[in-house]
């Protein structure tokens, strides 16, 4: 059985009890996807999923990697056109860890300008890669057909152009935009 709780802020919290699992996934889900980026903006939510693991104003990008494996846990991020999700697995009793981690990433990464441009070349080798896969390729052209002229016809990947152009104080602004609890 499901139960949905809003909160005061406006945070909604969906769960579902399976008495026989010792674990529990935690996600978050925000309403920021690619249909959100204006065209300079392109990859913008993709490439803050990416920027959410390189470090927090109390934890460093290993720090966060050592956390999650001395639970035992995994923790993972992806984005589509309507949202960007970020969830952690561990075991029941790490819950409140997992419920931190999860919250100093969204509410307290860095965004360091040497991560920023370090990241750039790694969302630049996915574009490149998904231009060598006709399957991911023909998907993405197949949207920009059918949805012409309409924010759903973004990559979510973003463009060459779009990655190269990033600038912190642009992430950080996308980032205050979509990141909050409505």
């Amino acid at each position: 059985m499901y139960r949905k709780l809003i909160l005061e802020n406006g945070v909604r919290l969906v769960t579902e009890r399976i008495p026989t699992l010792k674990s529990v996934t935690v996600g978050i889900w925000v309403n920021a996807g690619s249909r959100d980026e204006l065209p300079a903006q392109a990859g913008f939510s993709h490439f803050i999923e990416h920027m959410f693991f390189k470090g927090t104003t109390s934890r460093s990008a290993s720090d966060i990697s050592r956390e999650i494996d001395a639970l035992g846990g995994e923790m993972n991020a992806f984005t589509t056109r309507e949202t960007t999700t970020f969830y952690v697995k561990v075991l029941d009793q790490h819950l409140a860890k997992a419920l931190d981690l999860l919250s100093d990433l969204l509410h307290h990464s860095k965004f360091g300008p040497k991560e920023i441009e370090k990241e750039k070349q790694v969302v630049l080798e996915e574009i490149s890669r998904r231009d060598d896969n006709p399957e991911h390729l023909i998907e993405d052209l197949s949207n920009e057909a059918v949805w012409k002229g309409s924010q759903e016809a973004h990559s979510i990947l973003g463009t060459k152009e779009s990655i190269n152009k990033v600038f912190r104080n642009q992430l950080v602004a996308y980032h205050n935009n979509f990141y909050t609890p409505n």
